[in-house]
Order: C-alpha cells, then structure tokens, then sequence
C-alpha cells in the first residue's frame, strides 16, 4: 500500500491561528517541492505556504477561513502517483508528435496529388538557313536532372559542330533522338503528354 505524505503548516514565526484565505491547489494536483498549497494572512502580512514533498494532492484537509498554526495538516500527497503522472505525460506528447507526423504526411501527399501536370517539349530552335544537320552526340539520358542552358545534344553542320541546350530546368523522361539522326529547326513541335515530379518538370528532347 502507498504511503500517504502530510503537508503541513512549517515554522511561521511566533504566531499561531493564522486564518487561510485562499487554497492554491485541488485534488488531483500534482506539485512540486516549494509548489505554493495555500496563502495565510495575518495582522501583518500575508504569506504563500510551499509543499515539502513532490506528489498527487489526494485530500484537502483546510478550508478558507480556517485558523492554522505550525504543525496543523495541511493535506496529503500521493509520492507513487506522480510517476504515473509523468508516464501519461510522456505517452500524450509521443501521441502528438504522432499525430503531427501522420498530419505532415498527409498534407505533403495531397500537395503532390495537387499539382498540375506540366507538358514541355524541347526542340531544335532556329539555327540558320540550315537543315537535315546530324546528330553527333546526345549529352543527356532518361532520369538525368538537367538545368537552364545545360547542353542537352551537339549537332554538325558543314561548317562547324554547335551544342543545343536546354530552355528549361527538369527531369529528363524520354528522349527522342539518337546519334546519327538527321534534325532541322521545329516551328511546331508535337505534343507529349508527361508527368511532373515533386514539382520539377519532365522533358522530351524532339
């Protein structure tokens, strides 16, 4: 069985029946050493009287208006109960940080779900009054993040080899030429259909 502590009126001095004018706590309570129980007044003052031991507040034994003096009982404490209460506190704050995680999770799926599909083609751009120019080298592959300006394929001409480079930043998802093919500028470039990943768009090389 667990043994009841007694909180009781400390050393006030050379007074005695010193009336309770307000009770600080309830049953229920858990307190601390030096948690204020309950405030006293005198001719003089008035004066908040601490707990000397940690625990569960399970009776009350003053009401306001009672007269006390040093040794009087002020209530009891539960010293086992506080480690329960320590453990419901502990599993209340991992709930909600559980909670917190499978709420992120959520959100964070439903942006993904959210966001709009992009369709983006990079072609050949204006290069001249050339045409039918070979493909000599493809610099990029499916998968492949590529940026801004990044060179994506080289062609040669009769006079000089030139780097094509990319008009927008992505992830590569299909390319459609190979070393050996034969490309002029596309005015009109043909529609593809893609997917966008975690917002960064894909790309079709034409």
């Amino acid at each position: 069985m667990t043994t009841q502590l007694q909180a009781v009126i400390p050393n006030i001095g050379d007074v005695s029946d010193v009336e309770v004018i307000e009770i600080l706590v309830k049953v229920g309570d858990h307190v601390n050493v030096d948690t204020p129980l309950l405030t006293l007044e005198t001719d003089k003052a008035s004066m908040d009287v601490p707990s000397s031991h940690e625990g569960i507040v399970t009776d009350i034994k003053v009401n306001i208006g009672d007269k006390v003096s040093e040794g009087s009982l002020i209530l009891f404490l539960d010293p086992a109960a506080k480690f329960s209460a320590n453990s419901n506190s502990i599993e209340q704050s991992n709930d909600k940080k559980n909670n917190m995680t499978q709420e992120l999770s959520v959100k964070e799926t439903g942006a993904v779900k959210s966001t709009e599909v992009q369709r983006v083609n990079i072609t050949i751009p204006d290069i001249g009054d050339t045409a039918n120019i070979d493909v000599i080298d493809v610099l990029v592959q499916v998968g492949d993040s590529i940026t801004i300006d990044q060179a994506v394929i080289t062609l040669e001409g009769d006079k000089a080899t030139m780097d094509i480079p990319s008009t927008l930043a992505g992830i590569v998802e299909q390319v459609s030429v190979k070393v050996g093919d034969k490309k002029s500028p596309k005015k009109t470039p043909k529609k593809k259909t893609i997917k966008e990943l975690m917002y960064t768009p894909q790309i079709f090389l034409l």
